[in-house]
């Protein structure tokens, strides 16, 4: 019960993580400069909102608003500098074997989560 435990709080962990930069208000602005360069403010009817030209390299960009792929990434770092669950419960002391097996972890527990708890976000 202790690893199903351990798994489920690192699990939280990444997802918050993952949400924080993927659904909150606070990093919109980084979604934003990630996505588009030559920036401009636009006020109306609706609020604040940014408009400009999208950027060359778009892989921060899909990064950065997928959760499924930001929790792989994120799950591989809380591997690596918190604790890697799948050594606990799976694969022994494998260090690139648990750390892509953890980033596999992370990515879909941060799929699920958000499943779950996205219709009850309110977003950016």
């Amino acid at each position: 019960m202790v690893d199903f435990t351990t798994f489920f709080f690192w699990s939280l962990i990444v997802f918050s993580l993952t949400n924080l930069l993927v659904v909150s208000k606070i990093f919109y602005p980084l979604r934003v400069w990630l996505t588009y360069s030559k920036l401009q403010e636009v006020k109306d009817e609706n609020g604040i909102r940014y408009e400009g030209t999208p950027r060359k390299i778009q892989f921060f960009s899909s990064l950065i608003h997928c959760p499924m792929c930001l929790g792989f990434w994120i799950g591989m770092l809380a591997s690596f500098f918190v604790m890697s669950p799948t050594q606990v419960i799976l694969l022994g002391d494998h260090f690139w074997a648990n750390l892509v097996a953890d980033g596999l972890l992370g990515s879909i527990a941060s799929w699920i989560y958000y499943l779950i708890l996205g219709k009850h976000q309110t977003g950016s």
